[in-house]
């Protein structure tokens, strides 16, 4: 929304204010609005076992993102991301938190069942089995996995992703951690 229309939809809710004050609060001191969200979505994470998640496209600044908006009945929340990917929707779930990559027992099981050939499995447990930040793992796997198809290396970004361990345990400890885990690195 513009900064005119805005202007516009504060005077029709007789809300005086100016052209410079508005562009002001929009761009200056953010920071207050930034812990309130943060506090919101952490607030509104936890209010149900259940979040609804949507996406559209949006142009931030003349290039193409993704806004994922997340909510329940008690809150929403929008969250720019750069990619419309399972990884960026899991980050957008983390509140602000960095996505992490694991190696470990449940990634296996799940490149496993997601029928990731076994010599990729094998390549991955001779790595160190360690928290990665994105980028780390990133060079991880262009250096010890360099024949690696983009198939693959989505799938084992999808079922390393540390986030998508402590989110899904999060959300749906009632049910089947497996199959949970199953559907979130299978589908979308």
């Amino acid at each position: 929304m513009t900064q005119g229309k805005l202007l516009e939809l504060l005077a029709d809710i007789d809300i005086e204010m100016s052209a410079g004050h508005l562009s002001n609060l929009l761009i200056k001191n953010h920071q207050g609005f930034e812990t309130e969200k943060e506090e919101i979505c952490e607030a509104g994470l936890g209010s149900s076992p259940w979040q609804h998640l949507d996406q559209t496209s949006a142009r931030v600044a003349g290039v193409n993102q993704t806004i994922n908006i997340i909510g329940n009945p008690f809150y929403t929340i929008y969250v720019t991301t750069a990619k419309k990917d399972r990884l960026s929707v899991l980050k957008a779930l983390q509140n602000g938190v960095e996505l992490e990559f694991l190696l470990e027992p449940v990634t296996y099981e799940l490149l496993s069942q997601l029928e990731v050939p076994q010599k990729w499995q094998n390549a991955l447990k001779q790595l160190p089995q360690k928290v990665f930040l994105p980028s780390e793992f990133q060079a991880l796997l262009d250096q010890h996995l360099p024949g690696l198809g983009s198939r693959v290396r989505t799938h084992i970004e999808r079922s390393s992703s540390h986030c998508l361990l402590s989110s899904v345990h999060r959300m749906a400890s009632s049910a089947n951690f497996g199959q949970v885990m199953m559907h979130l690195s299978s589908s979308y």
